[in-house]
């Protein structure tokens, strides 16, 4: 008697048993190869609850080939799926294995793909392409049309990835993806590190490559037949996210008589004694008017000479805030004969702050977007 469940969350037993990466053979990521996975899946030590689970040789002859082939058995019913393993999670490796899997699925097979961690998004994916899928830490989906509807979810990644380069949207590694809000594409890795060494800050022409990997296989950027952005709103998401603020060294508060004769002073002192400054302002990028004065410069102590500056944190109009932080200075933008903190930088810090700079974030953002990639 067919088992139909419509549309709904199902929440069964342990889907797979929790393996132990040092008693198998793994990649880079600590997942199992291809191999190991089948040979567990034989054993037995691999289970899916509510099903009993077979793995079957490929076939032989056929212009296609899955990995493997898995019988999934429930009650009186057997269907047989084409299965395409990864070892890798990222957007970019299970779109690649949903797209083979449907390749693969002739005849009486369905397609299914298998992966290290499906994370929510993931499982909602394969739920809107209709392509079932499990993974090796306790999360899944089995679809068989007008049969069986089966979905697990909330079990932690017991696979992170121990690549070289994680925080790929924070830190230094993150002006990969800024670049790519300030340039519409690129023709090489190169040109990419180029612009960004451009614009102020230098890396590697080897971390460059691998945050482009990264970015790539998140599904943010294209890299053939040009290197360019194509998903922009989830690229800006993930920066925000993953955005913080500078480490401080030291913040000095005080007052100024004439806001002009200070930045004018304080830029000067800046500029003979080789000190990074710039300031920050929404009069800048918006039409809100702002009274409080904030820099960010790498000594305070040299920028502040001669400028009538009063600390002191009784009404308070000038902050200028001590970092080496190489992000804050990062595609400095010159207006009024004064540097000025990017667009993107100032957005990045508006967004993570309070509901009003949350408001201004969202104008902000709007005027990144409207500028045309060639003048941003």
């Amino acid at each position: 008697m067919p088992v139909f469940l419509h549309k709904k969350t199902i929440r069964f037993a342990q889907l797979l048993r929790r393996l132990s990466p040092g008693k198998m053979p793994t990649n880079e990521n600590g997942a199992p190869s291809e191999s190991e996975v089948v040979r567990l899946l034989r054993s037995g030590d691999l289970t899916f609850a509510p099903f009993r689970v077979a793995v079957l040789s490929s076939p032989e002859r056929g212009p296609v080939r899955p990995d493997y082939v898995l019988e999934l058995e429930w009650g009186d019913r057997r269907r047989r799926f084409a299965v395409e393993y990864k070892r890798l999670s990222t957007p970019k490796q299970l779109e690649e294995a949903i797209q083979q899997a449907k390749r693969n699925a002739v005849g009486d097979l369905l397609p299914m793909v298998m992966v290290p961690y499906l994370r929510p998004s993931a499982l909602a994916r394969l739920v809107e392409t209709e392509t079932s899928g499990i993974d090796l830490s306790g999360n899944g989906f089995v679809t068989v049309p007008g049969e069986w509807f089966v979905y697990k979810t909330g079990e932690r990644n017991k696979y992170p990835a121990r690549a070289p380069i994680k925080a790929v949207y924070a830190g230094k590694s993150s002006l990969v993806g800024r670049v790519f809000l300030l340039c519409a594409q690129f023709e090489s890795v190169t040109q990419v590190r180029d612009e960004i060494e451009r614009r102020g800050v230098v890396l590697s022409l080897g971390t460059v490559s691998k945050v482009l990997r990264a970015l790539e296989d998140d599904l943010v950027i294209q890299r053939k037949p040009t290197i360019r952005a194509i998903q922009p709103d989830l690229l800006i998401e993930k920066l925000a996210d993953n955005f913080r603020e500078p480490v401080t060294s030291r913040v000095v508060t005080g007052r100024v008589e004439s806001r002009d004769t200070f930045l004018a002073r304080a830029f000067e002192n800046a500029r003979r004694q080789s000190v990074n400054l710039v300031g920050r302002s929404l009069e800048v990028y918006t039409t809100l008017p702002e009274s409080q004065v904030t820099l960010y410069t790498t000594s305070a102590e040299s920028v502040l000479q001669d400028t009538m500056f009063e600390e002191t944190p009784r009404f308070s109009n000038v902050s200028v805030i001590e970092t080496a932080d190489e992000l804050v200075y990062f595609d400095a933008r010159l207006s009024d004969g004064y540097r000025w903190i990017s667009p993107v930088q100032l957005y990045l810090q508006l967004v993570n702050g309070g509901k009003r700079e949350q408001e201004i974030a969202t104008q902000l953002r709007v005027l990144i977007e409207a500028t045309p990639a060639d003048v941003r």
